[in-house]
């Protein structure tokens, strides 16, 4: 798991970067912290305060026997977790990322995950828009009533887009991603449009119809060509939507980057949610924020692309008209290698290319020993004198 930012006994960067590396060359795990806490570190904390067991036991030896323990969920929480996951402003932007680097794998697939065009909702833009961030805030969309989440996404999308067409094909698109995740869960009582036909294509005509018409403008009956196109809309659409929550949530992220001693970060927004940590303490958790926010924005800027993360800077350039160009440009060529640059100061990898090449250098010296003599004065000790200053100095 990534690192507690209130852990101030941990060198947080180094851990969190070597997190960062391992999930990275994990096939299919999120690799940001926002989405492994909205989505991985939450769905646990929810299963342990729910009191279900399976989400953790434990188990002790007894007189050979193994005897399960009693379910205990401050132990559960503890050992899972540490402390208890929190979610943070700056969270909502790494779960932005991460839903749509995972929404783009399926973009020309036959079946779509609507999912990750859902979490964007639940996990980036629900959560960036309360007043303030809690547990409470984290709501599962296919969960929530019609009447409710219409009132949020009037809320949500009308804040995202502002040409009135675009917010109602976003509503619309939202509403049919919950169906898609309905009926892929076989919840097929709980769609929008009602009962739905057992044939695909029929189905999909009752899924897409009404955005079909609003994307259209259709009066009548939309065609089986017109759903069909309706289905590549409801997908640029969804890209859209998490495109541009990327954009959206990459201010708080930036400004907690571009403002180390937090004068222009609402500290107080982080700090009430942050119970326990001491006034001495304090510096270094926000340090530690700070540093989780900056690694992010990196890892961020390779990930989108050249393209992608040049037109990011641009806009949040405009946020922060202070940015000066050079900053920018330096900013997203670091951002371009920061894989390698992630490699470089990963502590374990470099311990492992230290002791590689001392392991040359021990066979080096062998290889000398055998071959050059080793009287006193002779050549041989002067090139093993050679081999030994070679190796102390790599060791500083």
């Amino acid at each position: 798991r990534f690192p507690d930012p209130m852990n101030t006994k941990i060198s947080f960067e180094a851990e969190f970067r070597r997190v960062t590396g391992s999930v990275r060359a994990t096939p299919g795990a999120y690799t940001y912290q926002g989405a492994v806490a909205q989505q991985m570190q939450f769905r646990a904390l929810e299963a342990i305060l729910d009191s279900n067991e399976r989400a953790y036991q434990t188990y002790e030896v007894e007189d050979g026997k193994v005897k399960k323990m009693p379910f205990d969920k401050e132990v559960a929480i503890k050992r899972m977790f540490g402390n208890q996951p929190r979610l943070l402003p700056a969270h909502t932007y790494g779960a932005a990322v991460a839903n749509l680097l995972e929404l783009q794998k399926y973009m020309k697939k036959t079946k779509f995950e609507s999912k990750y065009h859902l979490r964007v909702w639940e996990d980036s833009m629900f959560p960036h828009n309360m007043d303030e961030a809690s547990r409470k805030a984290k709501i599962e969309y296919i969960k929530t009533d019609p009447a409710e989440r219409a009132e949020h996404n009037d809320a949500i999308v009308d804040k995202m887009f502002t040409d009135p067409k675009k917010r109602k094909l976003h509503k619309l698109a939202l509403e049919v991603s919950a169906d898609l995740r309905l009926i892929n869960k076989g919840d097929f009582d709980k769609v929008s449009v009602g009962a739905l036909p057992a044939d695909p294509k029929a189905r999909d005509a009752a899924v897409f119809e009404k955005l079909a018409k609003a994307a259209y403008d259709i009066e009548g009956k939309p065609t089986p060509e017109q759903i069909k196109a309706a289905v590549d809309e409801h997908r640029q659409l969804a890209a859209e939507f998490c495109l541009e929550a990327v954009h959206k949530t990459s201010v708080e992220a930036f400004r907690m980057y571009n403002d180390p001693e937090f004068r222009k970060v609402d500290v107080d927004r982080y700090k009430h949610l942050m119970t326990g940590v001491s006034d001495a303490d304090w510096p270094k958790v926000r340090e530690n924020l700070r540093t989780a926010a900056h690694i992010t924005l990196l890892y961020s800027i390779y990930d989108l692309g050249p393209r992608k993360s040049w037109d990011l800077l641009n806009r949040l350039n405009s946020q922060f008209p202070d940015m000066r160009f050079v900053d920018k440009v330096a900013l997203w060529a670091r951002g371009q290698v920061q894989p390698i640059e992630g490699a470089l100061r990963d502590v374990t990898i470099r311990e492992e290319f230290y002791a590689r090449q001392m392991a040359r250098v021990a066979e080096l010296h062998q290889r000398v020993q055998q071959h050059v003599g080793m009287q006193p004065g002779s050549l041989g000790l002067a090139l093993l004198s050679v081999v030994a200053l070679a190796g102390r100095r790599r060791r500083r």
